[in-house]
This record gives C-alpha cells, sequence and structure tokens, in this order.
C-alpha cells in the first residue's frame, strides 16, 4: 500500500492534513473519499476541497492497474488521461507517443514504458473495478 506521498500534486499542507484525519496511504484515500458523500465528509473534516480530493482519488485509482506506478500516473495525467476510463479508451501506440512527446519536453520518467507495458496498462484498465464515483 503506498504512501500517500506517492500521488504527485498533492502539497504538504495537504498531505499533513490528510494524515491527522489518518489517511496515509492511498488505500485509504480510496476508503475515506471514493464515495461522493464520504469524499464531502472528509472534505469537511481536513478543509480540503472535494475537487482536489477527487483528483487524487483518481489518480490513486490508476496506481492500481498493474504496473502503473507513482511517476507513470503523473506523466499519464500530464497527458491528460486522469482516470482509469480514460487509459481504458487509449489506444497503446498512440499513448506511448504521447507519452514521448510529453517526456521529452519536460522529463517526468528517466524510462518509458516499453510498448507491452502499455498494452497491458490499457488491458487491465478496462478489466479494472472501478472504486471512484465522480
Amino acid at each position: 500500500m503506498p504512501s500517500i506521498d506517492s500521488i504527485v500534486g498533492i502539497p504538504h499542507p495537504a498531505a499533513t492534513s490528510l494524515r491527522r484525519a489518518r489517511v496515509r496511504t492511498t488505500d485509504a484515500l480510496l476508503r475515506r473519499a471514493a464515495a461522493a458523500d464520504d469524499r464531502s465528509s472528509l472534505a469537511q473534516e481536513t478543509g480540503i476541497d472535494p475537487g482536489e480530493l477527487l483528483a487524487w482519488c483518481r489518480r490513486a485509482e490508476m496506481l492500481l492497474v498493474k504496473g502503473v506506478g507513482a511517476e507513470y500516473a503523473h506523466l499519464l495525467s500530464e497527458i491528460g488521461i486522469g482516470d482509469v476510463d480514460a487509459l481504458a479508451a487509449q489506444k497503446p501506440a498512440d499513448l506511448l507517443v504521447s507519452m514521448g512527446v510529453e517526456n521529452d519536453r519536460k522529463r517526468h520518467v528517466r524510462r518509458l514504458p516499453t510498448r507491452p507495458m502499455v498494452d497491458e496498462w490499457v488491458s487491465g484498465a478496462k478489466k479494472a473495478r472501478r472504486v471512484v464515483e465522480a
């Protein structure tokens, strides 16, 4: 179970607020904020915007897809693939090209994924059980 620190984009003060609310891992974040009502409750408890919590939950859900780690999830979000449904809708060859272009621009990851890895992500995303509700 990855720490919430593995979700790129959570500012330190927000991570501290989440820890005070006993949300220290991505699994805990999904348990406490995947459902809209629960997310509202956590937002009130922490003072974090529900929209931010939703975005972080979607990124945490991406980490459930086999092979998608924190750095690759961040790279995917930078090219507009912000959730599992968006990943499932991709053509692996096109996705790999887009990731390469973005990584050349900003150098998010040291090593780009291989085509078989991206094939597995897209396939895994199509089969993945969705846990985050809008």
